[in-house]
């Protein structure tokens, strides 16, 4: 039976400023995460037929040492647009404290203020399109 596993990457440089969506390597503290959750992998025993990473820096920084940690070879890392963060819009790159409750909870009316936000309901389309697409493909 094949298993699907989820993780995410470690602290990046956009987590400590509090910027969103902005495409930073991983901090030291990040590349110790990283380094853990590889070695959590390794002492498990577990492999992995396809690592599939989005193409942010800190993911595929993550994803190379589990890689690495696993004997899976690191230049079949499938980098992949379709499982990005959300997208913010006009707050890429941006700090903007005051709308995080906002948008990272229930309340979606940002859409008002922030036209060119990816909606939740989008965002939920495009994680069930991947999904999907894994389970058409079970090797």
């Amino acid at each position: 039976m094949n298993r699907l596993y989820f993780i995410r990457h470690g602290e990046s440089k956009a987590n400590v400023d509090g910027v969103w969506g902005a495409n930073t390597r991983l901090t030291e503290e990040g590349i110790r995460q990283a380094k853990r959750a590889a070695q959590h992998a390794k002492e498990k025993g577990l492999s992995f037929n396809l690592i599939i990473s989005s193409p942010m820096i800190r993911a595929q920084e993550t994803a190379k040492e589990i890689a690495l940690a696993v004997g899976y070879p690191v230049e079949s890392i499938v980098l992949d647009d379709s499982i990005k963060e959300r997208y913010f819009g006009e707050l890429e790159d941006s700090k903007v404290a005051d709308d995080i409750n906002m948008i990272h909870g229930k309340d979606e009316t940002y859409v008002e203020k922030y036209k060119d936000v990816e909606s939740m309901e989008a965002l939920q389309v495009r994680a069930n399109n991947v999904l999907a697409r894994l389970k058409a493909h079970p090797e």
